[in-house]
């Protein structure tokens, strides 16, 4: 059962924003995607077995010690709230503890059908994402409904080019480990599509990395051929596909500013997990969790990484440099894709 839940959660992922339902008392969407997981978690919690390996997972004290921050956080700012705002916080805990457990989840499947169903789903990921950027380029129309107006960008079904383009990233990061220099060639025109400044830095910081680790300098040829298909990309009327802008770079800075006042009137457990603008995701964490639980995710993530290998490690330093500037590392498909790609065992590179 769980293995059929863990499938159709990365075969739902790429449809994005599209598959959800609204509760009018929460007043936000429910995505199907939420309800998966959710459910994942809660069969695998209803193991004894699986909470006996959990117990014993070096990964288990910084998840409780999460757990208890995120409990304290919703309980010491539970006045003044509005009791849909409660449900709100509820909400956002949930999600934020539940999408952990799809790493212990992939860990137990085969590793082979797993990495192919997943493949799959990237693949489709891709599919939406060119077949939006050539027939439905101007996405101005969706401000109605409370998202950015993103103009001959690539944005795909997370209809937000930034999102798409961590995603993208982490993709061509990918295919040049494995020097699949034809996938890479389209992962890199669709990352110069969305025109997304933090997916750039993401992608080519991580390929500096790579070119330091495989001491191959011909990676950095790459940041050349970005650029040339940036130069090349259509560029119709419009600030965002302007590299030079400088509004979104104010307001990133004045998030920035804002989370770290957030974060300082309440430097211990923060003001619970809720919608806030904070383009920068452990800016985010430190002002909704405050240091107890920012530091309980940073020993989580050091606790996995020492215990991956060398293309997982690479393909969360994307999602983690991208996270400095945008609050992607919590946006539901992101942190999805973060989980299960640190879960999948790629094969050792080895040079020809």
């Amino acid at each position: 059962m769980i293995k059929y839940l863990l499938y159709l959660s990365i075969l739902i992922w790429p449809f994005g924003l599209f598959l959800f339902f609204k509760i009018p008392q929460l007043n936000q969407n429910i995505y199907l995607l939420d309800l998966v997981v959710g459910s994942l978690a809660v069969l695998f919690l209803l193991s004894k077995k699986n909470r006996q390996e959990l117990i014993k997972s070096d990964l288990f004290k910084p998840l409780a010690l999460l757990s208890f921050s995120l409990v304290a956080s919703f309980l010491l700012n539970l006045n003044g709230k509005t009791h849909q705002e409660l449900l709100s916080t509820l909400f956002y805990s949930a999600r934020f503890v539940c999408y952990p457990f799809l790493f212990f989840i992939a860990k137990k499947q085969d590793q082979k059908d797993l990495l192919s169903v997943s493949i799959f789903a990237v693949c489709l990921f891709f599919l939406f994402a060119i077949l939006q950027y050539l027939f439905l380029p101007d996405l101005r129309f969706f401000k109605l409904l409370g998202f950015d107006d993103h103009y001959y960008r690539l944005a795909g079904t997370l209809l937000d080019p930034n999102f798409a383009g961590a995603i993208i990233s982490v993709v061509a990061i990918a295919t040049l480990y494995y020097s699949n220099f034809s996938l890479l060639l389209i992962t890199l025109i669709a990352l110069g599509l969305t025109f997304s400044r933090a997916s750039y830095v993401s992608f080519i910081s991580t390929a500096v990395a790579l070119g330091v680790y495989t001491k191959k300098t011909k990676t950095l040829l790459l940041i050349g051929l970005l650029g040339i298909i940036i130069y090349l990309s259509p560029k119709p009327f419009g600030e965002g596909v302007n590299l030079l802008r400088t509004f979104s770079i104010f307001s990133r800075l004045s998030s920035w500013q804002t989370g770290l006042q957030l974060f300082l009137a309440k430097p211990i457990f923060g003001w619970g997990l809720q919608k806030i603008a904070i383009d920068n995701s452990f800016i985010y964490l430190l002002a909704t969790t405050g240091l107890v639980g920012f530091t309980a995710f940073i020993c989580l993530l050091k606790t996995i990484y020492v215990n991956i290998k060398p293309l997982n490690r690479l393909l969360l330093f994307v999602i983690l440099v991208h996270s400095l500037f945008n609050n992607s590392l919590y946006f539901i498909w992101i942190y999805f894709f973060f989980w299960l790609i640190l879960a999948l065992e790629f094969k050792e590179y080895k040079s020809p």
